[in-house]
């Protein structure tokens, strides 16, 4: 049976109150976005294997020697606190890449929204953007499709799998589809990487307004979903809708 890989990571977070019933929209830093991401390869082995050996080149080549983010055995390459040598060098593996494709959900964190339909769940609210997320690929029945969740929080397998029962299985009537969950660390799947770079791209795109780095990676990103926060109002876009919604 063929197999579909999908990976995937979220920036932002998904919580509202902070320690004590704290509102932390009122709060100073606080971030209004919860972004997920989803990375979908049926080529996973060749896909680890070529991040494994850039990573490997990069650390052994003397340009990047005593770069902080290079010796971090947490990760493989993090956009967020890569050096830009090592960013560029990581965006540039993934523009010659032909072998995956992206899904986005972006949620504005509106706390009315919040309270009313998730009972100031933070975990209930992150499934459902998950959810959204998985609603927006095609999973074909013909194949065994594997999802890694990128350990960020204390969410659980079973609450994953839950998740995508909901969001896929449903869908298939009474055809049950083959599929296994796992939520795992970044240092043990250097496939992560792919969508942490992604979204990050794509929040630098919100945040600062730079088109350049979703630019380089146009045709692996498929469907964006924007959930704006207002009244829970759905868009999806292509990326150059996307793009061309700033003009």
């Amino acid at each position: 049976m063929d197999k579909n890989y999908n990976f995937i990571d979220e920036s932002g977070n998904a919580e509202f109150f902070g320690k004590g019933g704290k509102q932390l929209w009122l709060e100073e830093g606080w971030h209004p976005l919860l972004i997920m991401g989803l990375a979908q390869t049926e080529d996973r082995k060749l896909l680890r294997k070529e991040i494994m050996e850039i990573h490997e080149e990069i650390v052994n080549d003397p340009l990047y020697k005593g770069i902080y983010s290079i010796d971090n055995k947490s990760h493989y390459f993090h956009a967020r606190v890569d050096h830009p040598e090592i960013r560029a060098a990581f965006f540039q593996f993934l523009k010659r890449r032909t072998d995956f494709i992206c899904y986005f959900v972006i949620t504005y964190k509106n706390p009315d929204l919040f309270i009313t339909n998730f009972n100031k769940s933070a975990t209930k609210f992150y499934f459902n953007c998950v959810k959204k997320l998985l609603e927006l690929s095609c999973f074909n029945k013909s194949k065994k499709h594997h999802f890694y969740l990128s350990q960020r929080n204390k969410t659980t397998n079973e609450r994953f799998a839950e998740v995508i029962k909901d969001a896929l299985v449903l869908e298939m009537s009474e055809d049950q589809l083959d599929y296994q969950a796992e939520i795992v660390k970044s240092s043990e799947y250097p496939e992560l990487c792919v969508i942490d770079y992604v979204l990050w791209a794509l929040q630098r795109y919100l945040l600062k307004g730079e088109k350049r780095f979703l630019n380089a990676l146009e045709g692996k990103i498929n469907l964006i979903q924007v959930c704006d926060g207002k009244d829970d109002k759905i868009n999806i876009y292509s990326l150059s809708d996307f793009l061309s919604l700033r003009g």
